[in-house]
């Protein structure tokens, strides 16, 4: 009778045994799941920030661009107007460019 009691004690602590290993086991594989987990969910949200914020900063700009371009296209616009009145005549052009294919 003692040598049952005395068996069923160390079968059983073996039995606690094997499953505090198998737990253990168990909860590293649970902890490098998570850890990859976290990684990847990691990356793939600053793969969408990423593509979120050039969106927007593509935007912001086209929207400045035109803005400044609508306010500042006048004045260019009259610059250019006396740019060209300013200019040489064409005649005049001719003359000195002639005088220039003379000397060389």
């Amino acid at each position: 009778m003692q040598w049952t009691i005395g068996g069923a004690i160390e079968n059983g602590a073996f039995l606690m045994a094997l499953v505090a290993v198998a737990l253990t086991g168990l909860i590293v594989l649970i902890t490098l799941s998570g850890i990859i987990a976290y990684v990847r969910v990691k990356s793939a949200a600053k793969r969408a920030a990423t593509k979120t914020a050039r969106k927007t900063a593509e935007t912001l700009a086209e929207q400045a661009a035109n803005a400044y371009l609508q306010a500042e296209m006048p004045a260019i616009i009259a610059v250019y107007q006396e740019l060209g009145q300013n200019a040489v005549k064409s005649d005049i052009a001719d003359d000195v460019a002639d005088n220039q294919e003379g000397r060389q």
